[in-house]
Order: structure tokens, then sequence, then C-alpha cells
């Protein structure tokens, strides 16, 4: 099969690649990643990279092998080269006639694993129809030196649980009114099609109607899904009846059967399609004709000059410096939020921004999801188990993995990433109950 070929093309890529890949197979995934993480475990590299953005420098690494469907872990052959993680990231990236045609071996980064070990274990994790996940091991980034962050209060929002069954109006209703009457910076609301979660924009119009001070944060509006002229002037709407407190985050998304129950066009144009959407929509918001010999523009025109903050869901490095033509900052996820990984993101924002010329700096967003209370831990395995069922066995791997659980966890991750330089912070609870908004109103407060 065609989809098999290119899997076998892509592993020997890598294999002769300069950098470690193994791509476990759908059966025994979990197996798969465990030996992975242990292998990463025991390797030892100086560090490569001395900050975020700058080049890498070549390292040897023992190359871990291919791991199939219950198989014992690769002998490790001959030694092998890397270029790091940023230089094998970029190298995935550039491999956009693999990665952007929605098929298995599509790979999209979600977190580094093993971050106390002198190697960086760094999951990608497959987006495909049959979800193969792949895993690149390269050396940790050096703490030292760090270009110096400029320190700026941080905002923490919450996302309303829509992802969570049984969010009916009465719980909707009391998660908007405890959150605009608590400490948070903004309500925000993700969406998915093929889900058991509210529209993204009729739930945020009733957010608008329950609330008075609270930002109302799209995230993230997957744009290449939609017209993006009537997005402009939904979105221009819901800026009117708010009162001019709508934040745009756009992104290109991740689940091709949501496309699919769409009639959208799932390609390798997604991003370039992203990015014309979002200036037609700002010439909507602009008060531009863009229909040829209509007899008015397309109304009514946003509360807020010129239209809402736009900001990209973009994770790959180049899809972050790309961003600095089009948005305004950053609206990212984080599994961990680990330092590391936010430095990473973040210089790479700020160096795009700063060589585009852009007169102020990027805002700075990113999330996690978070769990408190006395039985947080199946909380959250709970919540991740539904929320990441794509991923299959897979999942159960990264599900591990979150730290933000329980009230000590969640507070150093929002600490990590006040320290990275983050504007804003946005958490996103694994819970309908709306007593777990006292419970972070309390932790962040």
């Amino acid at each position: 099969m065609r989809g098999e070929a290119e899997v076998a093309r892509h592993r020997e890529h890598h294999a002769a690649a300069d950098h470690v890949a193994v791509q476990p197979r759908d059966r025994d995934r979990l197996e798969a990643l465990d030996r992975l993480q242990r292998a990463a475990a025991e390797l030892r590299h100086p560090p490569a990279l001395a900050r975020p953005g700058a080049r890498a420098a070549r390292q040897p690494c023992r190359r871990i092998g291919t791991v199939g469907a219950g198989a014992e872990r690769a002998p490790a052959p001959a030694q092998h080269h890397h270029l790091g993680l940023e230089a094998a990231l970029e190298r995935l990236e550039r491999r956009d006639d693999l990665f952007e045609r929605g098929r298995p071996e599509r790979v999209q980064l979600l977190r580094a694993v093993q971050p106390d070990a002198g190697d960086r274990a760094v999951v990608l994790q497959g987006q495909g129809l049959v979800g193969h996940a792949a895993f690149y091991v390269a050396p940790r980034l050096a703490r030292e030196p760090r270009d110096p962050v400029e320190r700026r209060a941080m905002e923490i929002g919450l996302n309303l649980p829509v992802m969570v069954p049984g969010l009916d109006r009465g719980r909707l209703e009391a998660w908007c009114r405890s959150i605009d009457e608590g400490p948070f910076s903004t309500l925000a609301v993700g969406e998915r099609i093929n889900f058991p979660n509210p529209e993204l924009t009729v739930t945020l119009g009733a957010a608008a109607a329950w609330t008075r001070r609270v930002r109302l944060l799209y995230n993230v509006l997957v744009l290449p899904m939609h017209p993006e002229v009537l997005a402009a002037k939904q979105i221009a709407t819901l800026d009117v009846v708010s009162g001019g407190r709508v934040v745009v985050g756009v992104g290109v998304g991740g689940r091709e059967e949501d496309y699919a129950a769409l009639g959208a066009q799932w390609d390798r144009t997604r991003p370039r399609r992203l990015e014309r959407q979002v200036a037609r929509m700002r010439r909507v918001w602009a008060g531009e004709t863009v229909v040829p010999g209509a007899l008015r523009p397309v109304e009514p025109a946003p509360l807020q000059p010129g239209g809402p903050t736009i900001l990209a869901g973009s994770i790959f490095p180049p899809a972050i410096a790309r961003a600095a033509r089009w948005a305004d900052g950053l609206c990212g996820f984080s599994f961990t939020l680990a330092r590391e990984e936010l430095d990473y993101a973040f210089g790479i924002a700020r160096d795009a921004w700063r060589d585009a010329g852009r007169p102020a700096p990027p805002r700075l967003v990113t999330g996690t999801f978070v769990a408190l209370g006395p039985d947080a831990r199946a909380q959250m395995d709970a919540y991740l188990r539904r929320y990441l069922d794509f991923m299959g066995r897979a999942a159960e791997g990264l599900i591990r993995l979150v730290p933000t659980i329980g009230a000590g966890a969640v507070r150093d991750a929002v600490a990590r990433a006040r320290d990275a330089g983050a504007d804003e912070v946005i958490l996103a609870p694994t819970t309908a109950d709306p007593d777990e908004v006292a419970r972070l109103a309390d932790l962040v407060g």
C-alpha cells in the first residue's frame, strides 16, 4: 500500500539522517514508548545548543533503532551523529512533502520527556489516519548562558471545560460567572467537530452574555475549516456584543476527520491558506469591500479598531517564525510547561518578530491541562484518555508524563511559564465541576 511505502521511505531517510528516529506501529505502542524512555534515560551527551536560536553542534548519538509491534529494542549499531534538537525539528518541518498531507507519518511536537536526563527525548506524535508515533533523541538545551528575559506581569486565564461531557446550560453559566468574578484574565474555548463539545462561537456568545470583564479567547479557531469572511463577521459580531473583549487564536488543527465533517480541504496548503485567510479577515474588519461590485462591506465592524488581536497556534519553529508576518503573538500549548520548551518557542518568536521589523514584541500565550481536588490523578487520566483517543494506546505514555496534578505542581508550572516570559497562561481544567474554579482561584489569586 502507498501509505506503507511512504512509512518505509520515511524510516530509510531518518536511518541515514543525522538524528535518531523510532517509529512504533499501532500494536503495542505503549510498550514501545516505555522501551524508548528507558533507552533515552541511559544516554548521556554534552549540550548541543547554548540557547534557543543557536546553531547546533554535531554530537555523537547511539542509534536506538526501529521498534516494531511487540519487538524487542533493536540493538544499537555503529555510532551515528545528529544535529541536535533545533536542527532536527527544522529538518522535519522542511520535509513537508510528508508531514503536511495528513499521512500517518505527519508529526507534531508534543513535549520533551526525561527532562532531567543528560539527553532530551523529544516526542512527536503522528496525526494521520494510522497514528504512528515518531521519537527523536537529541542533547538537551543547555541552561546557560540564556538571553535575559524581560520580566512582565503574567496573567492567568481559564478554558471552559467544553471537552468534558455533561456541560449543560446551568454548568456553563456557573463556570462563566465564576471565571468573570475571579482573578482570571481570560475565558477561553477550544474547537473540535467530531467530539461532544459545544460549538466554539456559539459558546463564546453565551459567555459574552454571562460575563462583563474577562477577555473571550478563541483557543483556537481552526480557520482553514471555515469560510474566512463568515468567520470575520461572526467574530466582529461577538466583539460588538461583548464590548470589545475578543481575542482570536487561529491554527491549522490536527484532526483530518474534523475537516472532512465540514467538507473542508485537508492538505499541505493549510498553513498558506491560513495566512491568506487572516489577511482577508483583517480587510473585512478594516471596512474594505471584499466582494467586487457589492453595495456595502461585510458588517458589523468590530468594536476594537482594526479588529481583535490575532494569535498564532503554532508549534514548529518555522511556523512560529512565519507567524511574525501575520499574527500579533502566539497562542501555544504544552503538556508540561517545561522551562526549556517555553524558552525555545518564545526565543524563536522574539527573534522572528524583531527580524520582521515588528514595532512591538509578540504576545506570548501558552497553556496546559490541570487537575485539582481529591481525585485529581483519576480526573486527569480520564480526561486525557477521552481527549487523546485518536492516539490509541500511545496516549497512555503521554498521560503519565503530565505533571500538572495537584496544587503544588500547578503552582510550579505557572511559575515556569512566568520565568520564561509568558504574558499569559491559559489553564485547561479537566472536570466540569464548577468548584474547580474556586480551587484554581485560591491557587493563583
